[in-house]
């Protein structure tokens, strides 16, 4: 897939989510680890979030969940206030383990 396509993704899916219309800022790269170990390592990006009640931007990224790519988001708003606090956030909440994503059989 092309970045302007993953974006492109990233945007509706926060549209869906979100219930407002988004626009994208900015992409960071973000390594996070527990206990010195690498437990992610991915792009995250901003987006600005138009008319939003509750927050100006969001976060967005995406995992392989076996054969599934699985877009998670947050808004940024306390105490989430940047790209690595969202990953951690996301981490220490469990939504990082790629089989909490898979269909049940």
């Amino acid at each position: 897939m092309s970045r302007i396509a993953y974006k492109t993704l990233l945007c509706n899916t926060i549209s869906s989510v979100h219930g407002v219309n988004a626009r994208w800022l900015t992409v960071t790269r973000v390594d996070a680890t527990d206990k010195g170990k690498v437990v992610w390592s991915g792009d995250v990006d901003t987006f600005e979030l138009i008319n939003h009640p509750q927050a100006k931007a969001c976060y967005a990224w995406s995992l392989e969940a076996g054969e599934m790519t699985v877009i998670l988001t947050a808004l940024k708003t306390p105490p989430v206030t940047s790209a690595q606090l969202a990953i951690q956030t996301a981490y220490a909440e469990g939504k990082l383990d790629p089989k909490k994503h898979l269909p049940k059989k």
